[in-house]
Order: C-alpha cells, then sequence, then structure tokens
C-alpha cells in the first residue's frame, strides 16, 4: 500500500469512529427518554426505567470507547504527515518533487 492510499483508509476509519461517537449520543438520548417516559407510565414503569437505564449505560461507554479510539487515531495520523520530508526542486524545463517517508521510533 502506497503513502496516500494508507492515509486515505486511515481518515475513513477516523471519521467512522466520529460518526459512531454520534450515534452513541442518539444511543444515550433514546435510555433517556425511555427513562423519562416510566415516570409518566404506570404499566412496565419498571421495565421502561431498566431499559432506559441500560441503554444509558451502553451508549455511555460507547461513547467513551469512540472517541478515545479517535484520538488514538488522530494522533497518529498527525505523527505520519510529520514523517514526511519533501523536498521540490526546480528547473528550467521540468520540476520534481520527491517526497519520503521516514520512520522515527
Amino acid at each position: 500500500m502506497g503513502p496516500d492510499e494508507l492515509m486515505d483508509r486511515h481518515l475513513k476509519i477516523e471519521r467512522l469512529y466520529l460518526i459512531n461517537a454520534g450515534l452513541d449520543i442518539l444511543y444515550i438520548g433514546t435510555g433517556t427518554y425511555l427513562t423519562h417516559l416510566s415516570k409518566a407510565r404506570e404499566k412496565n414503569k419498571d421495565l421502561l426505567k431498566g431499559y432506559g437505564k441500560s441503554i444509558m449505560l451502553q451508549g455511555g461507554f460507547l461513547f467513551i470507547f469512540d472517541a478515545v479510539m479517535y484520538f488514538i487515531q488522530h494522533s497518529r495520523s498527525t505523527r505520519f504527515l510529520e514523517t514526511l520530508n519533501m523536498d521540490l526542486t526546480l528547473g528550467l524545463n521540468s520540476f520534481q518533487l520527491i517526497i519520503a517517508i521516514c520512520h522515527k521510533a
């Protein structure tokens, strides 16, 4: 895989974590709604409250997971871009762009 394709895939994964974090917020909102709904209904009150709390807990964990993974991916893409060493040479009839990838330990 070349550097361009590698970076493209990396950025797609980064965006996927952001989308998942947004969906996790909807997940938490649904749990909050079910918990709120349990206060207004006598039938299945405990069931709605339990499901609501459960969904909020799951959504909260998933949000934290996706946020941490996004920041890990983002820091890696920043480090990858720092390793690119670009050199531009101009001549009378041509130009040359050299991109070297250096691995930093």
